[in-house]
């Protein structure tokens, strides 16, 4: 994580591994690439006091769920290979959720093309580092680097066609010209 070049742009045409870890501290991902696995990204999030009460089992999926989130756009074309240190998130096919968190965590999860490999805790130092970063933070540390919602107010899409009294106009992006429909 600290020697050249840290980072590597991202290669939309070649697979993805994603080594997760959670915790009770924080969830923590590393996005991995080529044939030596070196690091495209990098993630992590403090846990909230509610996520804290977790299991080991659904913190571990949170940051599976995050970890494809934060690549989607790429995820959403590419074989992903997980790797983990929770038995159970490896038989993510077979889980039978328990509540609704868990149906939406699982759902979104399995729309990819995945598999789930095991590693020893110990060995999993990247996604460890960064779920753990948050151990000995302030509390308002903790609170600036909860995960937020993706969508900011600011994001949104202005309408091309929109209605007034009983037409609807119709603007083409880029050209001078205006069409009127009658309803």
């Amino acid at each position: 994580m600290t020697s050249d070049p840290v980072l590597k742009p991202i290669d939309p045409d070649k697979d993805i591994v994603l080594t997760t870890d959670g915790s009770i501290y924080g969830l923590g991902w590393s996005v991995l690439q080529d044939g030596l696995l070196h690091a495209v990204s990098y993630g992590s999030f403090a846990t909230t006091s509610h996520q804290a009460n977790y299991s080991a089992d659904d913190l571990e999926a949170i940051s599976v769920m995050y970890g494809l989130k934060s690549i989607e756009c790429f995820a959403l074309c590419r074989h992903v290979t997980v790797i983990t240190d929770n038995s159970h998130v490896l038989h993510m096919n077979t889980w039978k959720p328990i509540n609704a968190r868990q149906r939406r965590m699982i759902a979104y999860i399995m729309q990819f093309d995945i598999i789930f490999v095991f590693i020893k805790g110990s060995r999993n130092c990247h996604a460890d580092a960064l779920s753990r970063m948050y151990q000995d933070s302030s509390q308002q540390e903790r609170i600036d680097n909860t995960a937020r919602y993706m969508h900011e107010t600011d994001d949104f899409i202005l309408p091309v066609t929109r209605r007034t009294d009983n037409k609807i106009v119709t603007r083409s992006v880029g050209k001078q010209t205006d069409q009127s429909l009658n309803v």
